[in-house]
């Protein structure tokens, strides 16, 4: 088994990139790109390419297989495949219809690496828990919102992107938030750029703006020791605190697909914190006291 220090060594390479000849089936064409795992684990980006950066990538839970040699189709049918040694060559077997991303590395090693580093990449993605997967999604959310790509938003940039997380909150009281969560800004007394937030920023902005002692509890109190509600949780909350006893999983879980930010929990038919907060303003009963 790898130690930990060659485990490091072989994810900063791939983090750092490497350029492959793509290998196109039935074809003598072959195409040179680079390939980059991103530093969450969770995409590998590859440039050049016409397709946007948010588009030009392969997510690591997609990749059901990674093949090492030219054992596949597209390797076997392709027309200069014999120019290049199986050390150098790996493919990737990605998504539900199996697609085939087949690439030959400058050396043994580089290939070698990226086989045993995209392993341990899936194995770790597989492994993130919920508050990561949180995280990572308000910064995508952050990052699609940054239309000028300078990596920064202003408050009303900020009320903005709020709107569009559904997130109802009262102005005046983000911007104290927002004003606390400049940290950055506040300690390097740059009046130049005062009053905007980087996306860490906004992580912490966001979780603030949405923490309330009383749902937290709340949610805790039917999440155990997991940081989500399955949807027979979701059902009990309804039942026990809500009194809407003709709530079903079945109805949960139609809310969850609805309500639930970030994709990965959603795919998994469960709720987090996030998802709780966003339902509270349509299904919970405001008597209660917990909206």
């Amino acid at each position: 088994m790898a130690g930990q220090s060659q485990v490091q060594e072989t994810i900063h390479q791939l983090h750092e990139g490497t350029d492959f000849m793509k290998i196109i089936e039935k074809s003598s064409k072959k195409y040179n790109r680079k390939f980059t795992l991103s530093k969450d684990f969770l995409y590998i980006t590859y440039s050049p390419s016409k397709k946007p950066p948010s588009k030009a990538r392969i997510s690591v839970e997609d990749i059901r297989e990674i093949r090492q040699g030219q054992e596949t189709d597209g390797f076997k049918k392709s027309k200069v495949r014999n120019k290049y040694p199986k050390d150098n060559s790996f493919s990737l077997i990605v998504g539900a219809e199996s697609h085939n991303i087949n690439l030959v590395a400058p050396t043994p090693e580089a290939a070698k690496n990226w086989v045993q580093g995209l392993r341990w990449a899936k194995k770790k993605a597989q492994n993130i828990d919920v508050r990561e997967k949180q995280a990572l999604w308000i910064k995508e959310t952050f990052r699609k919102a940054d239309i000028n790509q300078d990596g920064k938003v202003d408050f009303e940039e900020t009320v903005k992107l709020l709107r569009k997380m559904n997130m109802i909150v009262d102005k005046s009281h983000a911007k104290k938030v927002f004003q606390t969560a400049d940290r950055t800004n506040a300690s390097s007394g740059d009046k130049s750029s005062d009053n905007v937030l980087d996306e860490n920023e906004f992580v912490e902005f966001y979780r603030t703006i949405t923490e309330r002692s009383e749902l937290r509890d709340l949610f805790k109190s039917y999440a155990g020791e997991d940081d989500y509600w399955t949807p027979e949780e979701f059902k009990d909350f309804m039942h026990k605190e809500q009194k809407r006893y003709e709530i079903t999983p079945k109805w949960c879980e139609s809310v969850i697909d609805a309500y639930e930010p970030t994709e990965e929990i959603r795919k998994k038919k469960i709720l987090s914190y996030d998802g709780m907060y966003c339902v509270t303003g349509v299904y919970l009963d405001r008597r209660n006291g917990v909206t």
